[in-house]
């Protein structure tokens, strides 16, 4: 019996995940695994199955109460002795940035605690103080099952649509940086998550309802251009049977000919009307809505690695490593798909600990 197989837009409705995240996924990180053929790509269902339960099996959620926890040891760190000159790549940033930055991290690093506990029911420590006198810390767990762990581990996040885990040589290089273990995940926090938490309070109230009211009213304007655009498409499809009609029912092939090109020329005005009516409702939809914080906030366990694991390379699809004045840097990297992930590896991992 043959797999069933979709394409890349019935596999991308399938998973009703964002299509740049999809297109990441198959291209990129190659965690969910396709097939090409005359330079379109397709999936097998059962692929899309396998991937689909894995991530859900690998996802925890934070609660509110752990977040504001996490926000406040970000808030801490921004303003802490120099936070700025960490090891990113974006240079000197300001404590609303650098907070945004900790952040993840430290969300990153409650999952893993969540996580472990969930599927292992063994218990770790995290590091969950500031130390703006050492600077950054080296490992990120500090206890396990009441002990110290055998080993270092260090968590890495980023946003949901990224596939590689990026080490900057100084933790990898770096004797007193250096992790024999690095975990990977993937956070779901919304980009605007500092406005939303804030979103009920004195100014920032005032500006998220005034942001819901502008989309509001551009979305009934959009419903009005849409009802139009409908009744031009309509039109458009008529006066082609109209056009099917003509060839079917007028004898003299000049009159006929003449009837289509007529025919032809409205559709090509309609068609006209419609871009015109589309490029009017993408400017109409100016605005995006300010909603509140999810109660919940996904941390997605993607898999880890060992020290030994990683690859030094200059850039990877869609970024190429930079220094300061444009010199070639090179990072140790894994994809999504090279990592360790299976529950026998995480069984490992735990008995390493």
């Amino acid at each position: 019996m043959s797999a069933e197989l979709l394409n890349s837009r019935e596999a991308l409705k399938y998973l009703g995940i964002p299509k740049k995240n999809f297109e990441n996924y198959y291209k990129f990180s190659k965690e969910i695994k396709s097939s090409k053929k005359n330079g379109s790509y397709f999936f097998e269902k059962v692929e899309l199955d396998r991937w689909a339960t894995l991530r859900e099996s690998r996802t925890v959620y934070l609660t509110m109460a752990e977040y504001e926890k996490c926000f406040e040891l970000a808030i801490q760190m921004a303003y802490s002795k120099g936070s700025s000159s960490g090891t990113g790549i974006r240079g000197v940033r300001s404590e609303m940035q650098q907070a945004d930055d900790w952040i993840l991290g430290i969300l990153a690093e409650f999952g893993l605690k969540k996580f472990l506990k969930k599927y292992t029911g063994k218990s770790v420590v995290l590091d969950s103080e500031p130390h703006p006198e050492e600077g950054i810390t080296a490992q990120d767990l500090v206890g396990f099952d009441g002990r110290e762990p055998r080993i270092g581990v260090a968590v890495k996040s980023s946003k949901e649509k990224s596939c590689f885990n990026v080490i900057p040589p100084i933790e990898y290089e770096n004797d007193d940086r250096k992790s024999d273990v690095y975990v990977f995940a993937r956070v779901m926090l919304p980009s605007d998550h500092l406005f939303r938490i804030l979103g009920d309070h004195s100014f920032f109230k005032t500006v998220r309802e005034k942001i819901n009211k502008k989309v509001a009213e551009q979305e009934v304007k959009i419903a009005a251009l849409q009802v139009e655009l409908g009744k031009i498409e309509l039109s458009v499809e008529k006066m082609r049977e109209k056009s099917k009609m003509v060839t079917k029912t007028v004898r003299d092939k000049a009159e006929a000919a003449s009837q289509r090109d007529e025919i032809k020329n409205k559709i090509n005005e309609r068609r006209n009307e419609i871009e015109n009516l589309k490029k009017k409702i993408s400017n109409t939809n100016a605005y995006k809505k300010m909603d509140s914080l999810p109660e919940k906030i996904p941390i997605w366990i993607c898999g880890y690695n060992d020290h030994e694991d990683l690859e030094k390379v200059s850039e990877i699809p869609g970024q190429k490593f930079e220094g300061k004045k444009g010199e070639e840097v090179r990072r140790y990297v894994k994809s999504v798909s090279g990592m360790k992930n299976s529950d026998d590896d995480w069984k490992n991992f735990v008995g390493r600990l």
